[in-house]
């Protein structure tokens, strides 16, 4: 359980009790590297995905298929609502899944010491 822990709130297994001030908008883009693939969300609730590319004081670009072409889009950044990384570590399944065969394995582990012990005496 212990394990499950740590991998479900890593802020846990650091001391981290108070969020850190989250960064603007442009230095999670700046942080981001060039050719990542990224979803943007715009102020007019539309979305681009594709794949960042150059990144100035006012913006940025986007490469992306429209109409089965790839195109380059430049992004203001104040026509921006979240940027956010595409494909970037274990999903919450996959969390959970490596957490219960941590667990079961853990179990395991005492049932098979209790036993190697001479039983439950």
């Amino acid at each position: 359980m212990f394990c499950a822990c740590l991998i479900l709130w890593p802020q846990a297994a650091f001391g981290q009790t108070t969020p850190a001030a989250k960064p603007s908008l442009k230095e999670q883009v700046i942080l981001m590297a060039a050719g990542s693939v990224v979803e943007v969300h715009l102020t007019g609730k539309q979305k681009i995905r594709g794949r960042l590319g150059e990144i100035s004081d006012d913006g940025f670009d986007v490469q992306h298929l429209e109409n089965q072409k790839m195109v380059t889009k430049s992004i203001r950044f104040d026509q921006v609502r979240k940027v956010r990384l595409m494909n970037q570590g274990m999903s919450t399944a996959a969390k959970v899944t490596l957490g219960a065969l941590a667990g079961i394995g853990g179990f395991f582990l005492v049932m098979l010491a209790i036993v190697a012990a001479g039983g439950w005496d």
